[in-house]
């Protein structure tokens, strides 16, 4: 597995779990891994989205229960449920890159006389 990219970090949504939960592949709220893993975490969390981002590159949410195990989700989250004791939230991508400045529109050049 690969970690995501370093840029991505989550956002917190709401309490209770994402009603759209998809379970990991190998384990409905598997084990934190080793620190030798490439997905690892100290920050259980951010470990939670390198997960849900690994096993579902198009992931755009996820959320953990209260031994900050991890849950993915198949959509956005926007519904939540449940216990109050589990959080969800929102993956945030990179920013969007930077405007390219825009030069002016000029006519094409004339060609030249015969």
């Amino acid at each position: 597995p690969s970690p995501p990219p370093p840029f991505a970090t989550y956002a917190f949504i709401g309490v209770g779990w994402c009603l759209d939960y998809l379970y990991l592949p190998k384990d409905a709220y598997p084990d934190i891994l080793p620190a030798s893993s490439p997905l690892y975490d100290s920050d259980r969390v951010q470990e939670c989205l390198n997960r849900c981002f690994d096993a579902y590159p198009a992931s755009v949410a996820f959320y953990v229960n209260p031994g900050k195990r991890c849950g993915c989700s198949s959509g956005t989250c926007s519904v939540q449920g449940g216990d109050s004791s589990y959080a969800s939230y929102s993956i945030v991508g990179p920013p969007p890159p930077p405007s390219q400045p825009t030069s002016p529109s000029r006519p094409p050049p004339s060609p030249p006389p015969p």
